[in-house]
């Protein structure tokens, strides 16, 4: 395996073990309360939604980051939410200049990642 499936292991393996391997089939929110396992302290927990629009399409929203992933499962959906968060973090964090979209949601991922 390589490193980026490695990854991605550990962030299924993080969901799967919070929310069990079949929560995708019934939850609409979840409290993501870590991200230890992907190198990041939570200074508060992060409110997920979990919409199934369709048969098989999953939508994973992180709204007051107004940040959203789509995914064949809601965990697909969350992995590539919290994929999603870290990323636009470290692009954003030390970028002098933003727009006003990204600098919001800087600014909100600030208040939760550490």
């Amino acid at each position: 395996m390589n490193p980026q499936q490695i990854h991605d292991v550990q962030v299924i393996a993080t969901v799967e073990k919070l929310y069990g391997p079949r929560f995708q089939d019934t939850m609409e929110a979840m409290i993501i309360n870590s991200l230890d396992q992907l190198g990041y302290q939570l200074r508060r927990p992060i409110s997920v939604s979990i919409e199934n629009i369709a048969p098989g399409e999953f939508v994973a929203s992180f709204e007051e980051a107004e940040i959203s992933m789509s995914g064949s499962s809601a965990t697909d959906a969350v992995q590539g939410l919290l994929y999603a968060l870290i990323s636009v973090y470290q692009e954003y964090t030390g970028h002098p200049l933003l727009g006003p979209i990204p600098a919001k949601q800087l600014r909100v991922l600030e208040k939760y990642l550490g």
